[in-house]
Order: structure tokens, then sequence, then C-alpha cells
């Protein structure tokens, strides 16, 4: 096993950590920052998955994308999913000059689950995408998940009272107050496409063989729920190939436990088989 740093990219401006196998399997893993956090991963989540990965002889690069972490700002006027993606095929690139694999496994959190599906859609190096929290879709089941836990949370009395406002504009009887326009993420320039674009584009990936797997963790209860929700939203578009989904709310977005930490190990390493 041998692991170093390198700088690479058309203005040698990225930075990241190669991790090579003797004898590598035909396929590297890509990994980058979760949000705003450095290319070691949550709690260094990444650097303990490129190591499980190595003693399995999987050779693996994780990177700052620019101006994130070690890796300088490109300089470019692009927007930063473009420039995300450039970086990534970057990236690919430098893994395969470095060791003769060309292709890919791409797997982020959060935005970096996002950018790993956009990566995805425009290099077909890319043979698998796994995404940690990526884009959530609501369902009718949901929703009344979610007003089932508030009320036993609060009772059923104290949830009424809370949310009659909400009733009374929804029945007319009175006006919506003003909502004020939410700010702009720290990441801008990631949109959340809508059911039937995502569905479009995931069943692009299904159909050239591309592995797809989502995992949803617990810290977005209001947003996602159950275990099918997924299913239960995209079943209208007839998805067919090599997807799966999973759905775990004992693990927190960030993998903060260490067993969560060696749980999302181990589910991302037997989907690679």
């Amino acid at each position: 096993m041998n692991e170093r740093v390198l700088v690479f990219g058309e203005q040698h401006h990225l930075v990241g950590t190669l991790l090579q196998v003797e004898q590598p399997a035909d396929y590297a893993v890509i990994t980058f920052n979760a949000g705003l956090i450095p290319r070691m991963g949550p709690h260094r989540l990444w650097v303990k998955f490129a190591r499980e990965l190595a003693s399995r002889g999987v050779c693996s690069l994780r990177f700052d994308l620019s101006g994130q972490g070690d890796s300088a700002a490109s300089g470019s006027t692009t927007d930063f999913e473009s420039q995300s993606v450039h970086d990534i095929q970057a990236a690919m690139s430098e893994v395969q000059a470095q060791t003769g694999v060309n292709r890919f496994v791409l797997i982020g959190i959060c935005s970096g689950a996002a950018l790993s599906y956009k990566a995805a859609l425009q290099d077909a190096r890319v043979v698998a995408c796994g995404m940690i929290d990526v884009y959530m879709y609501s369902t009718l089941k949901m929703h009344l998940n979610l007003i089932r836990s508030r009320i036993e949370r609060v009772g059923l009395s104290s949830y009424i009272a809370r949310n009659a406002s909400r009733v009374a504009v929804k029945l007319g009887l009175r006006s919506a107050a003003p909502v004020e326009e939410k700010q702009a993420g720290a990441l801008p320039g990631l949109v959340r496409p809508s059911a039937q674009d995502f569905a479009h584009g995931l069943q692009s990936l299904l159909s050239r063989g591309t592995k797809v797997y989502f995992l949803y963790t617990g810290s977005y209860l209001d947003r996602y729920n159950y275990a099918a929700q997924f299913d239960d939203r995209f079943k209208r578009f007839g998805l067919s190939g090599p997807i799966t989904v999973e759905f775990d709310p004992d693990i927190d977005h960030t993998v903060t436990e260490r067993s969560a930490q060696a749980g999302v190990v181990d589910r991302l390493v037997r989907w690679l088989g």
C-alpha cells in the first residue's frame, strides 16, 4: 500500500491523496469534499474508507475541489457545479495516468453526492455512483409520518393549536403571512432537479450499466422518514437497472458515531461487492 499526496489539474491547483495498491482492481474510487469539509471527509470517514478499500485491492483518491481544503481556486469564471464536475474529471484522469485504471466509482455526501451524480452523467468512465443524503422527494406517507411524530411529541390538542393558522390559510379563512426569502446556501449552483428530471438522469445511468446507490440518514426526517420513500416516489417512472436504496435513521448526516462510520464503510464495501 502506497499513500501519497498529488498536485494535479490543468492549472496544478488541485490537491489529493492517492492510495495505491499492487495489482489493483479494475476500478478505482474517488471521494472529495462533503459540503465544506475537506477531503478527509466528516470524522475522517473517507480516510477509513480508503484504507478498507486498499485492504481489498482497490485504489482510491480523495481530493479537494477548487477553492476548498488544500486546493487553490481555479481562477475560472465558470459556475461552482461546472467547475466541480471538471475537477472530478481531472481527478479521474490523474488516477488513470498514475495507475492505468480507467473505470471509476464516485461517492459523495450531500453536495458531494449531487456532484457525483452530475459528473456520472457527463463521463462514461463512471461505472458506479454512491450518494448519501442527496436529493429528497416527498410522498403522502412521508407527510403523514411527520404529522404523526409531531402529534406524539406535543399531543393532539397542542398540535392543532400550533397549526390552526396554517389550516385557516388553506381553508381561505385567513391570509398567509409574508414569507421571508430564503438565503442562498453556502455552496451555490446546486439546484435540485424535478423528480421527473432526476428519474430521467438516473435511468440514463442505469441503462448504460452504471450502478447507483442511495443512503438516507436520520438527520432529515422532515424530508425522508421511511425505508420505501424513494420507491414510492419513483415507482411511476419505472426505473430499471442496478439501483440500491437504503435508509438508516440511526445514522446522522455527518456520521458522527464510530459505529456509524464503520457501518457506512461496511455498506459501501458490500454494495461495491
